[in-house]
């Protein structure tokens, strides 16, 4: 009874710490790049089977693009309401897979909770919407849909068949990674508890049909949009160069991303949480009490399972990278992989911090570092979004009558030096950029500033040179002529 206790709290405080996470600068949230189509621009659609088939948003993940204008986009711009629902999401969906890893032998929650909840390398995958409505809702539902099936082998619980296969279909259809751990979790699951070997392939056979129908899926929904999967444009010739770039942005990602995420995020963190007690007080508050009930929780880990699955479960999530013309690993995309990470350190980790002493102290420690990283990381967001929005703002203002009403197009003539980017401490591909870096952003921005879907393109440029002007308005920011 009093572990069950001690785990309860272990929960709670983590919970509390991937709240502070999100929230530490207000309740509130700040959208950037897609957040604007998605969220305030797809909503505008009367008829949503444009949004669906036009533009074809369910050309990929279809369950996170059937949710993005029906449920997560009713918050906007209050999408701070959406951001607390996918964080409890993601909180139980990472409880339910850990409480399954524990089944087969792996008791390392709170190490688990602490990098795959809090690290840093992971903010943009659990805080940017745009992002964490496919990856953290998509690990919910496979906390879910692996959850059922252990009760369901483990219980003869035969009656949780269809559940667990709705969940199981839900959770392939958010993110492909995603999809890859849903599948390799089942695959453990029935591995570890299913003995005979015919039962063993009939349980496997779900996972597989539901699997290849996704792809058949994806498959048939190619030709709807710009928007279909990549995978089309695949030739097998790209297979080998395709893996070793996957290897090198991998470790590219882990090795200088998370370094520069973790310790300089600190140090930024630490900065900001001197001038800011209520964060500052927040973070040492949960770091403390996340190492105390941490400590407490069961620990142990049997180093034959670990580095086999722990190895499935970072290697295999990233897969699906290669079968694209073009490989773009992004700090979202490794957020699956963050399992295998710990999995992988599980039997190292048992046998270093045998003493529960230690093993608080560097919980307390992998906290409050990485919180101070994800306060820094949550600035940059609030510093691009609201440099983005003075800009968005003013072009919404000076936008004439033919514009708005859909009539013709804009292009913005930015200052030199003002689409400097924001100071941040790692700045890789997509990673907290300003909706004036692109046209196809600057026009969801706009649109959703304005609540207005009838705006055509909105171009952003330094300059006029060899820009086709005629029949569209020119914005000159900062003057007349430019300047």
């Amino acid at each position: 009874m009093k572990i069950a206790k001690m785990r309860i709290f272990c929960d709670i405080c983590f919970f509390t710490s991937l709240m502070v996470k999100m929230f530490s600068l207000g309740v509130t949230y700040y959208p950037i790049l897609d957040d604007y189509i998605q969220y305030g621009g797809y909503p505008l659609y009367e008829n949503l089977s444009h949004v669906y088939l036009n533009i074809g948003t369910v050309a990929t993940r279809p369950a996170a693009a059937f949710l993005d204008p029906l449920l997560w986009g009713k918050f906007y711009p209050d999408l701070w309401v959406a951001l607390f629902l996918i964080s409890v999401a993601f909180f139980i969906g990472v409880k339910l897979i850990a409480s399954v890893l524990e089944r087969t032998g792996i008791f390392v929650t709170p190490f688990l909770y602490a990098i795959v909840l809090l690290i840093p390398l992971g903010f943009e995958g659990t805080y940017w919407i745009s992002a964490s409505s496919r990856i953290c809702v998509g690990l919910f539902f496979t906390g879910l849909a692996s959850f059922l099936l252990t009760k369901m082998i483990t219980e003869n619980k035969n009656i949780l068949f269809i559940p667990y296969m709705a969940l199981t279909l839900l959770s392939f259809g958010f993110y492909e990674s995603v999809m890859v751990f849903s599948a390799f979790l089942q695959f453990v699951v029935i591995v570890g508890f299913v003995k005979n070997n015919k039962k063993r392939f009939v349980y496997l056979l779900t996972p597989v049909i539901l699997g290849i129908s996704m792809l058949a899926y994806y498959k048939l929904t190619a030709g709807i949009s710009t928007l279909a999967s990549r995978v089309n444009t695949f030739e097998f010739s790209m297979l080998i160069p395709n893996i070793r770039e996957l290897f090198l942005q991998f470790v590219e990602i882990i090795v200088d991303g998370g370094t520069k995420t973790t310790l300089g995020g600190a140090k930024e963190g630490l900065y900001l949480a001197i001038y800011s007690p209520i964060p500052a007080i927040a973070i040492i508050a949960v770091s403390a009490y996340c190492g105390y009930f941490g400590a407490k929780a069961p620990f142990t880990a049997k180093a034959k399972y670990c580095i086999p699955i722990g190895l499935g479960f970072m290697i295999f999530p990233l897969l699906p990278n290669i079968l694209t013309e073009t490989v773009w690993l992004t700090y979202r995309s490794i957020v699956p992989s963050l399992f295998g990470l710990v999995i992988i350190s599980a039997s190292m980790l048992g046998i270093l911090l045998k003493n529960s002493r230690v093993r608080g102290i560097v919980i307390f420690v992998m906290v409050f570092i990485f919180m101070l990283g994800n306060l820094s990381e949550l600035n940059t967001y609030k510093n691009v979004h609201e440099k983005d929005d003075v800009l968005v703002s003013e072009i919404a203002r000076q936008l004439d009558d033919d514009v708005l009403s859909g009539n013709k197009e804009t292009i913005v003539v930015f200052p030199e030096g003002i689409l400097k980017p924001v100071p941040q401490i790692s700045y890789y591909k997509d990673h907290v950029k300003s909706v004036c870096d692109s046209d196809w952003a600057l026009t969801g921005a706009v649109r959703a500033k304005t609540r207005n879907i009838n705006i055509k393109m909105i171009t952003p440029v330094l300059s006029l040179e060899d820009i086709d002007t005629q029949g569209k308005q020119i914005i000159y920011l900062g003057g007349s002529n430019g300047k």
